[in-house]
């Protein structure tokens, strides 16, 4: 046996653990006498309250975390890590929240100047830039389609000069995108429900319009059929929330105040009873009665195009290219 060699390597084992040793306690005197670590104690906590507290609030709201004093923030599944440097740094202030069943969370903020963390639809963000509270939460049901071309799409509107407007600049942009297959049902409500009963193929049924309501608020709704069977409620659902979210996430239209947004099931819509077992969304685009539901109708190019955007992607998958 090398007694040498084995002492030597001892003695190097005992200077790295020194060293080790005499490196934590300066890190620990530092952060002690500094408040370093009662600091990423108080923010770790802080907005792991936060999580846990919007995960019970009715609604949409958030909150905004500034002076962050320079440290980064690692959100990894249900706990939250401040670290000054590294996040397995000795001097690391760890804290835990509650995490919805399902969900998975891993962020990243390297020395972040500010972070929303948001509620919205029942759904943890953690974000740098201010969510959007009209945001809705749309459901999670696969609706690819690599023939998404060959279905029809009905549509329909009330006679309305910027209807009109708004139904020709759609059928424009999904023309510019290869999609030729829209089809205009005409005539009194008797004879729409007619023409979409008689379809026996597979299709979509769209009215958009702008809303006219005594109401003085500005509001983006959509209704959908109540009665239809529920894997196609949740199609009708879905497509409905995408083309809302798509319109409120334009920046052209960012500065019209909009006051709230819903997706609404209902059972006294005839022409939506007529499309049942079909995927069926009205949408009421603003308050036309209102100022800004003027400002929305005068933007009726990017309306449009929103709506387009939001049955691409409901139809494609994330991979795949529409444009």
């Amino acid at each position: 046996m090398n007694k040498r060699g084995d002492t030597l390597l001892f003695a190097i084992i005992e200077m790295l653990a020194a060293v080790m040793i005499v490196y934590l306690l300066v890190s620990a005197a530092h952060a002690f006498a500094t408040g370093d670590i009662f600091e990423k104690v108080r923010k770790s906590k802080d907005m792991a309250i936060q999580v846990d507290a919007l995960q019970s609030v009715p609604g949409n709201a958030y909150f905004l975390n500034t002076n962050l004093d320079n440290y980064s923030y690692y959100f990894y599944e249900d706990k939250l890590v401040v670290a000054k440097k590294i996040e397995n740094e000795p001097m690391r202030a760890v804290h835990y929240y509650t995490m919805a069943k399902g969900e998975k969370r891993r962020d990243v903020f390297l020395k972040p100047e500010s972070l929303y963390i948001s509620g919205i639809g029942g759904k943890i963000k953690v974000m740098q830039e201010a969510p959007n509270l009209l945001q809705l939460s749309c459901p999670v049901v696969s609706t690819e389609d690599t023939r998404w071309r060959d279905k029809p799409i009905y549509t329909d509107y009330d006679i309305k000069d910027e209807n009109k407007k708004l139904a020709d600049a759609f059928n424009d942009y999904m023309a510019s995108i290869g999609y030729h297959n829209i089809n205009l049902i005409e005539g009194d409500v008797s004879a729409k429900e007619t023409a979409l009963k008689q379809q026996e193929s597979d299709y979509i049924y769209l009215k958009s319009g702008f809303g006219e309501y005594t109401q003085t608020e500005n509001f983006i709704k959509a209704y959908i059929p109540y009665d239809s069977p529920d894997d196609v409620k949740i199609k009708s659902y879905k497509l409905a929330c995408m083309i809302i979210n798509s319109i409120i996430s334009r920046d052209d239209l960012s500065h019209i105040d909009i006051r709230g947004t819903a997706v609404i099931p209902v059972s006294d819509d005839d022409l939506l009873n007529a499309a049942k077992g079909k995927v069926a969304v009205r949408l009421e685009i603003g308050n036309f009665n209102t100022g800004a539901g003027k400002d929305l109708a005068k933007n009726y190019p990017s309306v449009a195009l929103a709506i387009r955007d939001a049955i691409t992607k409901y139809f494609v998958a994330q991979n795949e290219e529409f444009v």
